[in-house]
């Protein structure tokens, strides 16, 4: 049987708050995908994007499954929190390229703002 899965470069969607950059690990139908995207967590105007890295379980077999995650029937990328970028970078680093190319992340310093807690916001 052909696996049919969601290609996760045409996984775009919230389309006012996401842009993907590039897929940095696509494990195939029944795996997962890891991509490197821009993601603001409010709709505002003018913003710089921070970069973020999602995940995406890519689906199996069956053309119906879109894998997941969804919104409304779209799939669309689970944003991971900050303190797993490290760890998911380094797992994704450990498998091979397959064009040989350097990864395309940016430094430590790209990745999204600090957030500040409710006592210091005032």
């Amino acid at each position: 049987m052909r696996k049919v899965m969601v290609d996760p470069n045409q996984v775009i969607y919230p389309r006012s708050r996401l842009q993907l950059v590039a897929v940095l690990f696509n494990g195939g139908a029944n795996s997962y995908s890891v991509a490197l995207v821009r993601w603001r967590e409010e709709e505002t105007e003018g913003e710089v994007w921070p970069y973020a890295l999602g995940i995406r379980w890519n689906g199996g077999p069956d053309p119906k499954d879109k894998g997941g995650p969804l919104s409304s029937g779209r799939p669309i990328w689970y944003i991971l929190p900050k303190d797993l970028v490290p760890w998911v970078l380094e797992a994704c680093s450990s498998a091979p390229r397959p064009t040989g190319r350097p990864w395309p992340w940016p430094g430590r310093s790209s990745w999204g703002r600090e957030k500040k807690s409710v006592s210091e916001r005032g």
